[in-house]
């Protein structure tokens, strides 16, 4: 689905930006510029009410601002490039060289939960990592987003299982992000593992053998979520997504050095 989202008209080799502000103010302008968008004025301000619910810089120098409202009158998702880097307050302090800001109308609201699934997905692929990191001209920048979406791996017999929750307030980028960072870390380590999004939807939905089964047991959320009564007496990692996004393989090994408080 990505891939219908990426134009060469939605590409900033360069961004001249210095700060967040004045980057969202050239996402918008170019988006209206190329007709994506009917006021650069009015997706520049869904940007900015998007930033002050949580910040979209998820780590690794890379930021997600997205926005869905009347202004778009073509889905696109805009890559842009920083060399100097932007300060976006991102969850591991650095700053961002990669922009990804995603433009949707306001008539399929499902469709921005699906199309930042599978970005997230995308970005912590190791091979469009370094696809970005040699990237020297536009096509360059989209071809990074057209790696083939990974197949989960076949654990080791007898491996140990991460099971796990994430959520944020609003739902989005971080849920899947966290997400994400928490199967990679599972299959670094070796682990087998499953993990419950709850975004607008939930996905992967744990059952309670799943829960009872598992070796490591961490909720990565930022709010109440449904289904909590099946972690009572369950001993757990209880963190936000920002946590998780950050570090999740030092989740795991707290985890398993007995950190954890019991649910009740």
């Amino acid at each position: 689905m990505i891939k219908n989202l990426l134009s060469s008209d939605a590409v900033i080799l360069n961004l001249k930006a210095k700060t967040k502000k004045e980057a969202l103010n050239e996402i918008a302008t170019h988006l209206e510029k190329n007709k994506f968008v009917s006021s650069a004025k009015d997706f520049e301000a869904g940007l900015i009410a998007r930033e002050k619910q949580f910040s979209t810089g998820i780590g690794e120098s890379i930021a997600i601002p997205h926005a869905q409202n009347k202004s778009v009158l073509k889905n696109v998702v805009l890559i842009a490039r920083s060399k100097d880097g932007i300060d976006w307050e991102s969850v591991d302090g650095k700053k961002v060289n990669y922009i990804f800001s995603i433009a949707l109308n306001d008539k399929d609201a499902a469709l921005q939960v699906d199309t930042l699934q599978e970005l997230s997905s995308a970005l912590m692929n190791e091979e469009t990592k370094v696809k970005l990191e040699k990237a020297k001209t536009a096509k360059d920048l989209l071809d990074a987003l057209t790696v083939k979406k990974a197949t989960k791996p076949v654990a080791a017999k007898g491996a140990k299982k991460v099971v796990a929750v994430t959520a944020c307030p609003t739902g989005i980028a971080h849920t899947y992000m966290a997400a994400e960072k928490l199967q990679s870390a599972a299959q670094a380590l070796g682990y087998d593992y499953k993990i419950e999004t709850q975004g607008r939807k939930t996905d992967s939905a744990l059952s309670q053998k799943e829960i009872d089964d598992a070796d490591v047991i961490i909720l990565a959320i930022d709010k109440g979520i449904d289904g909590m009564g099946r972690f009572n007496g369950k001993r757990v990692i209880k963190v936000g997504t920002k946590a998780a996004i950050k570090d999740s393989k030092e989740l795991i090994s707290e985890y398993e050095a007995g950190k954890g408080e019991t649910v009740k």
